[in-house]
């Protein structure tokens, strides 16, 4: 395990070269931001907020896929779409390290913090000699990606229709994790999964909404390739 530290750059792990295996669960929390992720064995939870406030929402997806100890916990900007499920999580769940936004949290979300604590508005995060976790937090723009050779996620923390302040390379991969509806930009993803509250579905055929096919689980390796389906 590596030390965090503040700064642009972190190292997490470093794992074999040979894995190559992501699995994403997207749970129902209306529009809100939280997925939690298995990135080649290494338990990670990026976003942990929700509009619609039902505690067994989000803890059921961990504790159905018996995740106890996480090494990573992203807590985005200080909004409830992004936030909310903070606390829970840091008192029920053992995190590793935490990467957070320069802002300051409440005195009791600090206070569960853990010993090793990055925060930046721009950060490279390498999780494996594969993969890398990309951070920006600004006025224009706020969302992660994971980036490797064989597969891309942009995940998307707030509702935007701007991707003007957007890398041009985030708009294009395996797969997009965005909240509330689809930027109204250029975007090539295989498949889609919006958090949202809306009963409303998109047109397109390549994306899956959580407030009509409940929690969604989203795996890729580079054997079997790609699946995405609702785990009602």
């Amino acid at each position: 395990r590596s030390h965090m530290y503040s700064g642009g750059e972190t190292t997490l792990y470093i794992l074999p070269l040979n894995n190559t295996s992501y699995t994403f669960y997207v749970p129902y929390v209306g529009n809100g931001s939280a997925t939690v992720c298995n990135i080649n064995g290494k338990k990670i939870v990026i976003g942990c907020g929700g509009e619609d406030y039902r505690e067994f929402a989000f803890t059921n997806t961990l504790n159905t896929i018996s995740f106890t100890d996480f090494d990573l916990l992203l807590i985005p900007r200080i909004k409830e779409t992004e936030c909310l499920y903070a606390d829970t999580l840091l008192e029920r769940y053992n995190f590793t390290s935490v990467i957070a936004c320069n802002d300051t949290f409440d005195e009791q979300t600090e206070k569960l913090l853990p010993a090793y604590v990055s925060r930046g508005d721009l950060m490279k995060i390498t999780i494996d000699e594969n993969t890398n976790l990309l951070y920006i937090n600004n006025d224009d723009f706020n969302g992660a990606r994971f980036e490797s050779p064989n597969f891309t996620c942009t995940i998307l923390f707030r509702p935007t229709s701007d991707f003007s302040a957007v890398p041009p390379e985030w708009h294009q991969g395996n797969l997009l994790i965005t909240r509330q509806n689809l930027p109204e930009a250029e975007i090539d993803f295989e498949d889609i999964i919006v958090s949202t509250g809306s009963i409303v579905p998109f047109e397109e055929s390549n994306v899956k909404m959580t407030s009509l096919d409940g929690d969604i689980i989203y795996t890729f390796n580079k054997h079997t390739g790609a699946g995405c389906y609702a785990d009602k």
